[in-house]
């Protein structure tokens, strides 16, 4: 079993302030590079409490967003925060089945974002699992990002990024509190546990393997250390 699912099930309030800094920061680079469209059917796997729908909301709210996570906890938050947005549609994801979509029967979707989720898989075969899933759903042309993979195990060179790029973008005092949260929480416990890693090579592999060309990226997201996984179906 994912050691990690009862911490999303809980009460992760600390985590949040960060995670939206985090997610604003990807999905405005995410956006220069490959511009959401106002046609666009958006697919956010581990939505959280609905920051890509924040963005969204704000830049581009004729796009259709289907956000789906483990936790009941934030399915709820998002349902309420965009019960406005009929275009706006989240479901949940059954924690002892997370590879399973199921739920979207035959939805087809221009922008797939899977964000700050691989780290907590068990093992790298759920990635390449999980790329087979999700090609079902991608409409022709589909861009599916993997985003923010750790690609290395420094907590070291994790953190100095991490906080450089707090203090660059002004929410340093946002990462202290998260560093604080991290280590006093259940988060701190769970951490130790492990998070996975997947290196550059590997990734290219499980591209390849399952006949995708694959784009590596680094700079989308706030950590520097950490790389995100682009495919472009046909």
């Amino acid at each position: 079993m994912n050691h990690w699912i009862d911490f999303w099930q809980g009460e992760t309030d600390g985590f949040a302030p960060m995670m939206q800094k985090c997610t604003d920061f990807f999905a405005q680079k995410f956006h220069q590079k490959i511009p959401f469209q106002a046609q666009d059917k958006v697919l956010d796997i581990g939505c959280g409490a609905g920051f890509l729908g924040d963005f969204l909301q704000q830049n581009v709210p004729e796009a259709g967003l289907w956000g789906l996570d483990i936790s009941e906890r934030y399915i709820e938050i998002c349902q309420k925060k965009f019960a406005h947005q009929p275009n706006f549609h989240f479901l949940g994801l059954n924690p002892q089945d997370y590879l399973n979509f199921a739920m979207l029967k035959q939805q087809k979707f221009d922008k797939i974002i899977v964000m700050s989720v691989v780290q907590y898989f068990q093992e790298e075969v759920e990635l390449e699992r999980l790329i087979q899933e999700l090609s079902q759903y991608a409409a022709p042309g589909a861009v599916l990002i993997v985003a923010d993979i750790l690609v290395r195990a420094d907590k070291s060179e994790e953190l100095w990024h991490l906080a450089r790029r707090a203090w660059q973008n002004s929410f340093f005092i946002t990462f202290i509190k998260f560093v604080v949260y991290a280590r006093f929480s259940a988060y701190y416990r769970h951490h130790r546990g492990g998070l996975l890693v997947i290196s550059e090579q590997k990734l290219q592999q499980i591209a390849q393997k399952l006949g995708f060309s694959a784009e590596i990226c680094p700079h989308l997201t706030i950590n520097a250390a950490r790389r995100s996984l682009i495919i472009r179906f046909g």
